[in-house]
């Protein structure tokens, strides 16, 4: 009996570990924005992401300026996800971070065009949104469009697309994009926690059969 819960506390201890180094792995995503043309002019999307938080510090780091031949002047939104979306919502942005040394740039960026936030999390729901330069306010966003509204538009068509990586790190989780479902796909350490309670079981029913 004492082996069977000194190989649980081991195997538990071995999962509890993975599991916080998986949790500290940045999230890397790729995506772009978008322009379109119409006869009226012209307006560039806006991606949101949603996801939530137990608290703590977390930050978002863009790579744009000179990515994949994309020379994107990016600008970040946070906004509380309060399920009706507002500029009353908006806790901070950022257009260009000029601190070169605060930042790292580990996420390749050359260019303090790029932007960055970092942000002290209280337990909760929120949303980022990545646009572009420069600070028309966000309420020039909130619709998923900068510049104009896309009801002033008749059959836009795509003439440019604008790559972007953006790396996130800290206290996040189920990071998507917006209206995206969770995932119900188990995690790795799930998994193994599954698996760790199965070895239990069938060493319990092999001791009481001696």
């Amino acid at each position: 009996m004492k082996a069977t819960t000194k190989l649980l506390f081991v195997l538990a201890t071995a999962v509890f570990a993975f599991a916080v180094k998986t949790h500290a792995t940045p999230i890397v995503i790729n995506a772009a924005l978008h322009d379109y043309q119409s006869n009226q002019s012209y307006y560039r999307t806006v991606d949101f992401y949603q996801f939530s938080s137990t608290g703590g510090l977390a930050s978002f780091d863009i790579l744009a300026w000179g990515y994949q031949g994309s020379y994107l002047d990016s600008m970040l939104w946070l906004f509380q996800d309060d399920g009706d979306l507002g500029v009353s919502a908006l806790l901070t942005q950022n257009d260009d971070f000029w601190s070169l040394t605060g930042r790292g740039f580990t996420d390749g960026s050359t260019s303090a065009l790029d932007s960055y936030l970092s942000f002290n999390f209280s337990a909760g729901n929120y949303l980022l949104a990545v646009g572009s330069c420069c600070n028309y306010g966000a309420h020039d966003i909130i619709d998923g469009m900068q510049w104009n509204g896309a009801a002033s538009y008749d059959n836009p068509t795509l003439y440019r697309t604008l790559p972007y990586q953006l790396t996130v790190n800290g206290a996040v989780s189920n990071f998507r994009p917006q209206d995206t479902a969770i995932s119900n796909i188990p995690e790795p350490a799930s998994i193994a926690l599954l698996g760790m309670g199965l070895l239990a079981l069938r060493l319990y029913r092999k001791k009481a059969a001696v």
